[in-house]
């Protein structure tokens, strides 16, 4: 009963915020600053996550300013992913512009928003268009802005983290100047609920896993069953680790793709250790050259 009553308050309202954010994306957002799109940008994201149920993590709640500077502008942020709020999460609290694949531009109304973002999309398996990508992205960071993508490729349910892909890691050695910062995304609850999923070892054990398992938009799991399970039960806090950013010069792509999967993957096992339900496969085969 609760859950339905959940839903039904919350999944109106992001219907209507959502049509609210795309109407101001094709009317005044294209008039603006770059400064008042940020700030735009930031605001929309806040408020899906807020209607989500989602709170932002201590790491991230009120440290924007900080995290502007702690990130340089332009750099190469990259992060571990595990849902679709992931995009909304750091759109929330740090401007960057992100690099997609292309499916998400037939998300139901949001995948205009992402567009409307400014978000560089590609088409996985089409180099060409990988090609016209990395032009692309090699312009905004002559533009002075962050450019943030996710190089395992997909998602995970967030217990581990997957071979990082290095292709993308080339923009650093095209520009040597340019700091790569590796950020730890996680997520947890602000209750001690039980939430309703398919029970499995590592959840019955990790109240942090399961909130990982809440949110993860993995296998065959559609848009709008993933924001049913995830606003049927709130209580959620969606948080970050910033590492320090890596030099490029001198370094390859390989190494540097290596360097960030390192840091983003003590970060989780830091983040599940302290909830006491560290267990990850060690790898050999760190990142995949493509």
């Amino acid at each position: 009963m609760r859950q339905a009553l959940q839903l039904g308050l919350r999944l109106p309202a992001f219907l209507v915020w959502t049509l609210l954010g795309l109407f101001w994306a094709v009317t005044g957002f294209r008039f603006l600053s770059r400064s008042y799109r940020q700030l735009s940008i930031r605001i929309f994201a806040r408020g899906v996550l807020w209607l989500c149920g989602v709170r932002l993590g201590p790491n991230l709640q009120g440290l924007s300013a900080e995290l502007a500077k702690r990130v340089p502008s332009p750099s190469l942020v990259v992060a571990n992913h595990i849902s679709w709020l992931d995009i909304f999460l750091v759109h929330a609290v740090l401007p960057a512009t992100f690099i997609a694949k292309s499916e998400i531009r037939s998300w139901p109304l949001a995948g205009l928003l992402v567009q409307a973002s400014g978000t560089i999309f590609v088409e996985r398996g089409n180099r060409h268009a990988v090609r016209s990508l990395m032009k692309e992205a090699m312009t905004r960071l002559d533009l002075g802005e962050r450019v943030i993508f996710f190089p395992e490729g997909t998602t995970s349910r967030g217990e581990s983290v997957l071979k990082f892909h290095t292709s993308l890691f080339g923009l650093a050695e095209q520009r040597s100047d340019l700091a790569v910062v590796p950020m730890t995304l996680f997520y947890s609850r602000t209750d001690s609920a039980a939430v309703a999923l398919p029970p499995t070892d590592a959840t019955a054990r990790a109240p942090i896993l399961q909130a990982m398992q809440q949110v993860a938009y993995v296998d065959d799991m559609t848009l709008v069953g993933s924001m049913i399970q995830i606003m049927g039960h709130p209580g959620l806090k969606a948080d970050a680790l910033v590492h320090a950013a890596l030099a490029s010069e001198g370094r390859s792509r390989q190494e540097l793709a290596d360097l960030a999967y390192q840091a983003v993957r003590a970060g989780l096992e830091e983040r599940l250790s302290m909830a006491g339900c560290w267990k990850m496969a060690s790898s050999s085969n760190l990142t995949a050259d493509r």
